[in-house]
């Protein structure tokens, strides 16, 4: 992770545990298929977000995403952080994606 990404991903845990949020870094969770999925940040709420950033987008990488979004599926909801250029590089149509902005 670049040294932008880890002060971002730093300063957005600090915000969301000021605000009693509980938040797992770097962490684990079980899916339907009892195997155990790696994500950079695990936000646990009224619903579980697991949120993988991205600074490069591969087609593996994208899969990989898919296969937990498949087993995480009744557990979690599923984020990946994607620089756009990168998904440019591998010819997908970054269009379909919705896009958010959040504000802590």
């Amino acid at each position: 992770m670049s040294s932008t990404t880890t002060k971002v991903l730093v300063d957005l845990v600090k915000k969301l545990e000021e605000k009693n949020v509980k938040v797992l870094v770097n962490s684990k969770i079980k899916g339907e298929s009892g195997i155990y999925h790696n994500f950079d940040l695990i936000i646990m709420g009224n619903k579980t977000l697991c949120i993988d950033i991205l600074e490069n987008l591969t087609l593996k990488k994208l899969i990989e995403i898919l296969a937990k979004a498949l087993d995480l599926g009744p557990f979690a909801e599923i984020y990946a952080l994607i620089n756009r250029k990168h998904c440019e590089k591998i010819q997908f149509n970054t269009t379909k994606f919705k896009k958010y902005t959040m504000t802590i």
